[in-house]
C-alpha cells in the first residue's frame, strides 16, 4: 500500500486554522492595533499575486507541480527570478498578513514553524533532487537566486 504523502497546502490550512485557534482561544498580546493591521490585506493580496503565476510557468515547462515528483525541467525565469521558492512565499506572505490583520503575538508564533516545516519536509529535498537532476545548471542557479526572498 503507497503511503499517502501531505502536500504544502494542507500544512498552510492548517497553521491558518491554528492561527484563528491561538487568536481567539489563547491571545497572547494585541501588538498591532488598528488600523495598522489593515496592512495584512496588502501582504494576503501579494502572496495570492506572488503564487498565481508559478504554476502557469511550470505548465508551460510541462514540468510537475507536485513536490515528491521528478522535476522535468529547471524554471528559473518569472517570479523564480527573485525567489527559489515562490509558492512556499506567496503562502507564507498569506500567513504573515493573517498575523497582522489579527495582530496578536499568538498568531504570530505560527509563522516560524510553518517555515520550518517547509523548509525541512519539502524545500532541502527538492534542493537535492534538483541538484542531482540538473548539476551546474541548478548550482549556478542557486548561487544567483536566494532560496526564500
Amino acid at each position: 500500500m503507497k503511503q499517502r504523502k501531505i502536500i504544502p497546502p494542507v500544512y498552510f490550512f492548517v497553521c491558518l486554522m491554528l492561527m484563528f485557534l491561538l487568536h481567539y482561544l489563547l491571545p497572547l498580546a494585541d501588538i498591532i492595533p488598528r488600523p495598522y493591521n489593515y496592512s495584512g490585506i496588502v501582504f494576503i493580496i501579494a502572496g495570492i499575486v506572488f503564487g498565481a503565476t508559478p504554476p502557469r510557468l511550470f505548465i508551460k515547462a510541462k514540468t510537475t507541480l507536485h513536490p515528491f515528483e521528478e522535476p522535468e525541467q529547471l524554471v528559473t525565469d518569472g517570479v523564480y527570478r527573485y525567489s527559489r521558492n515562490p509558492m512556499y512565499l506567496a503562502l507564507t506572505l498569506v500567513l504573515a498578513g493573517t498575523f497582522l490583520l489579527m495582530g496578536s503575538l499568538s498568531s504570530f508564533s505560527v509563522i516560524p514553524f510553518f517555515v520550518w516545516v517547509i523548509t525541512n519536509r519539502f524545500i532541502i529535498n527538492e534542493e537535492k533532487k534538483l541538484e542531482r537532476k540538473f548539476g551546474r545548471d541548478y548550482l549556478r542557479y542557486k548561487e544567483k537566486v536566494r532560496r526564500w526572498i
